[in-house]
């Protein structure tokens, strides 16, 4: 078996964002060293600044690299005191080359050891200290939208206090009159996606908020297309008109990242219509990622002629953040899935 991880990336490689898995770019998400497939996942912008070969298999332990970042934020497994940081963006800066240091991917892996061992034990905290100090350009948004893709994540949306996070998100949205798209855009596709596939277990939006969350996406859209429409193409750059900008707060960002929030813009419209789109179905993956590799084994051991057949559903007693399609392949997964299987309290 290869050393490299299935979802390494090269530290020379930029993953396009939200690509279908079922895109014909798919050949693009492929580590150039080790030739191996790339898990995709949406980038949040936390990862990128990175200190090592994401190829090399890393020697920190999951644990200790979790109580690194959590130091950094000052949060506890209960409870947790904000440090005195200068400035937000400052903060978040440090984040990230933290972040770096321990994961050194271009692209937020939510499968990371990692990134599994922080979520489990420091995410109420983490939730805790948004809510307290809700900053888009702060560190504790940055980190909870960075985690957000994680099975342990998907596992916090499913109890009563995901609902409540994702109406606090919507409304300190709803209350900044001007926001920069990226990366709050992302962090909300995150939250509809989850909103969309658990249903069941989350509370939705009040009819009222999410009337006023369309009105606010399509005012959004509005703008991006007009600074699109005014941009410089050749240049990559966009330069509004003096009339043009006016009230517009996308009047300086780059042509790339206006098509992608637009793009995110629409997803979102679209999943809060109730059509869950395939670039936004990528975000809920995490607790059927598993599921999927073992259960298309049984396919092509039949030749393909159960690849629709249901199947038993066994959830990680210890975890439940990942399901497997029978016994036998849950325990064949074990020697991988225990870096990442940790017990959480909520």
């Amino acid at each position: 078996m290869s050393s490299h991880p299935r979802h390494c990336i090269n530290g020379k490689f930029n993953a396009p964002l939200a690509v279908p898995s079922n895109s014909p770019h798919e050949d693009h998400h492929k580590c150039p060293e080790c030739l191996q497939t790339a898990d995709t996942w949406i980038s949040t912008g936390l990862a990128g600044v990175t200190s090592g070969d994401p190829c090399t298999e890393r020697q920190i332990p999951a644990d200790v690299g979790a109580a690194k970042l959590a130091a950094f934020l000052g949060l506890r497994e209960t409870g947790f005191e904000i440090p005195e940081y200068k400035g937000c963006q400052a903060a978040t800066n440090s984040l990230r080359r933290v972040w770096g240091e321990l994961m050194p991917e271009e692209v937020e892996n939510p499968l990371d050891p990692i990134v599994c061992a922080f979520s489990a034990k420091y995410l109420p905290s983490l939730v805790s200290a948004y809510m307290q100090v809700p900053c888009v350009n702060g560190p504790y948004h940055a980190m909870l939208i960075g985690v957000l893709q994680s099975g342990y994540s998907a596992k916090y949306m499913r109890t009563p206090a995901g609902g409540e996070l994702y109406s606090f998100y919507v409304a300190q949205l709803l209350g900044s009159p001007t926001v920069f798209p990226s990366p709050y855009m992302t962090g909300l596709l995150i939250f509809a996606s989850y909103a969309y596939e658990y249903k069941s277990h989350m509370q939705p939006l009040s009819p009222v908020m999410l009337e006023k969350l369309k009105i606010w996406l399509r005012i959004q859209a509005r703008h991006v297309l007009e600074a699109k429409q005014n941009s410089n193409t050749s240049s990559r750059r966009l330069k509004i008109k003096a009339k043009s900008s006016k009230g517009n707060p996308f009047s300086s960002i780059s042509y790339d990242l206006a098509s992608r929030t637009l793009s995110h813009v629409v997803s979102i419209l679209h999943i809060l219509d109730g059509n869950l789109r395939s670039e936004a179905l990528q975000l809920s993956l995490t607790r059927r990622h598993v599921f999927n590799r073992f259960a298309s084994i049984h396919a092509e051991e039949a030749g393909g002629s159960d690849s629709k057949k249901p199947r038993s559903r066994f959830e990680c007693a210890r975890c439940r953040t990942v399901v497997y399609c029978c016994r036998e392949h849950q325990k064949l997964d074990w020697p991988d899935h225990k870096r990442r299987c940790f017990e959480t309290n909520y």
